[in-house]
Formats: structure tokens, C-alpha cells, sequence
């Protein structure tokens, strides 16, 4: 009922404010039997615009044996419940229970696991400086290993392996890229560059990207703000997070939200004014000549 009614309270106040609809999306289960027990695939399909399914995770340290958390299909020791605990299944199934295929994203993790870590890490081209990338062959997922450490993790390859005959992806999340290409050297942002020249330029398909706010607190190298966001590889990007209050009304989840919000939002309008009227790229063209020419001393071929 909530997806039926959001979505047609957007379409009207679209229509009555002469704007384009806002965008009804939810991020899903990609487990079985959570799917099973939660959703009614078929009803909320039909008023979602774009269904982003978490297909990472399926394994992590919280597990007493190793496990690749991002696996595109079974692995040949998965037995049970275990069996469906994989990419491939888990998009399949959606499909197979009512969504369109076009409206569901693959979800894509821009981290590794490490089994003797607690958490994931962002730091995953630390890990593998100077490893041999392995391949678990039946499951098609990358890991290494150091010392005491199994690291799963996804990478360009196994990026095109998945990308197949959906309506896109999303990745969790920018701040978790190698953001100024110090760690992998391959560029900034090589993930998510990567997904951009996959998917977008020759088709249609969705790049939905999450910001994760509380990545602008961090106190070291790993803080990323609103600002260092390229919003030109992503379709579709999401901020993260909000709250409900005890008055069910959807709030911002810290002090610092709404000045990020606005910030946020700024990012698609960035350029909006200057190709706004005819007179305003007028001024930016002779302006880029007058730089180029007169700062920059650029000069024509002799």
C-alpha cells in the first residue's frame, strides 16, 4: 500500500507543481527467505520506478568460515539455504517472482571483506599491493590472500561478468572508491568509472549511486564530502541517510543534513545558469577563449 500511494501522491504534486514526478526506489533483500517473508514482488514492482537489489553481503566476518560476500553464483561446498546466496540467484528470482527485469539494479559494492577484520574496508587495494588476484572459478569472484587475511572483493573483470541483461546497477557507495587513485593506481574513482563506461554512453541503462553522509565526519583520509562527488558517472544518485520520527514524518538523521541536502542538490545544477540563455554561453565562451588564449598562452600551430 505505501509504494501504491507514494507513488501516486508524487505523480499529483508532479502535475500540480508543473515538475517532473519524484522518483519512488527502494533498496531490497537479495536472501530467499527474506524475500519470501517481505514482499509482495509483483505490487510493489508495479509503482516502483527502479528496485535496487543489495547483492553484496551475502557472506562477511561474522561467519566462521571464509566466504566471497559479493558471489555471482553457488559455490560447489554450497549446500541449503546456502545455494541461493549468490548474484546471479538472487536477480533471477526477483525477475522470476513479478519485477521487470528493466527495473531492477544490480548492486555492486565498492569494498572488499576481510575475514580478520570486523568491518569492510575501503582500504582494499592496501590488501592486495603486490598479490596475486585468485579466482574462485564456479562462483566467478576475485579474492587474495595475505599472511592471515582472505580478502574478497570485486574488480573490473568481474564487474562486466555481472552486468547482463538488467536495467542497471548501483553502487555502495562513492566514498568507498578509491577516490583520489592513490591506493590502486588506476586513476580516481576507478570502480565507478569503470561502471560508467560499461553501462552508460551506449544505452540506456541506470548507474544509481549512494552518498554515504556520515563519510563527510570521517576525521582522516577517508572523509568525503558532498563536494568531491563527480555527478557526471552517475544516472541516478542517492543520499544516504534519513530518519522517521515518532511523528512518521521523514526527517534529516543529523544537525548538518539540511546544509548537505541543499549542497547535494546543487550538484545537478552546478552549470544550470550558465546554458540557461544564449547570452550566458556567450559569456562563458569568450571568457574560456580570453583564459586559454591569455592566461594559458595557448597558442596555434606554427
Amino acid at each position: 500500500m505505501l509504494c501504491k500511494e507514494l507513488k501516486e501522491a508524487f505523480v499529483s504534486e508532479g502535475k500540480a507543481a508543473n515538475r517532473d514526478s519524484l522518483i519512488v526506489a527502494a533498496s531490497v533483500s537479495a536472501e530467499k527467505a527474506t524475500i519470501d517473508a517481505s514482499y509482495q514482488v509483483p505490487q510493489i514492482a508495479m509503482h516502483l520506478d527502479f528496485i535496487n537489489v543489495l547483492t553484496f553481503d551475502f557472506h562477511g566476518p561474522w561467519e566462521s568460515v571464509t566466504g566471497h560476500h559479493s558471489p555471482l553464483y553457488k559455490g560447489s561446498q554450497d549446500t541449503g539455504n546456502k545455494t541461493y546466496s549468490n548474484t546471479d540467484y538472487a536477480m533471477r528470482y526477483w525477475r522470476d517472482q513479478g519485477a521487470p527485469a528493466q527495473k531492477l539494479n544490480l548492486g555492486l559494492a565498492a569494498y572488499g571483506r576481510a575475514f580478520d577484520l570486523s568491518t569492510a574496508s575501503s582500504d582494499t587495494c592496501l590488501y592486495l599491493d603486490g598479490v596475486t588476484t585468485q579466482l574462485i572459478p564456479d562462483q566467478r569472484a576475485p579474492y587474495a590472500t595475505t599472511e592471515n587475511q582472505w580478502v574478497g572483493f570485486d574488480n573490473e573483470d568481474s564487474l562486466d561478468i555481472k552486468m547482463n541483461n538488467f536495467g542497471g546497477a548501483f553502487l555502495w557507495s562513492l566514498d568507498l572508491d578509491d577516490m583520489d587513485g592513490e591506493l590502486c593506481r588506476m586513476g580516481s574513482n576507478p570502480l565507478i568509472s569503470h561502471l560508467y563506461n560499461l553501462l552508460v554512453p551506449a544505452s540506456s541503462s541506470r548507474l544509481v549511486c549512494y552518498y554515504n553522509s556520515e563519510a563527510a565526519d570521517r576525521e582522516d583520509e577517508g572523509q568525503f564530502t558532498v563536494s568531491d562527488i563527480d555527478p557526471n558517472k552517475c544516472t541516478h544518485l542517492i543520499y544516504a541517510f534519513s530518519d522517521i520520527n515518532t511523528q512518521n514524518e521523514l526527517v534529516p538523521s543529523s544537525g548538518t543534513d539540511i546544509q548537505r541536502y541543499q549542497s547535494f542538490n546543487g550538484l545537478k545544477t552546478r552549470f544550470t545558469a550558465m546554458v540557461a540563455t544564449k547570452q550566458n554561453r556567450e559569456t562563458f565562451i569568450q571568457s574560456a577563449i580570453k583564459i586559454l588564449r591569455e592566461k594559458m598562452g595557448l597558442m596555434a600551430k606554427p
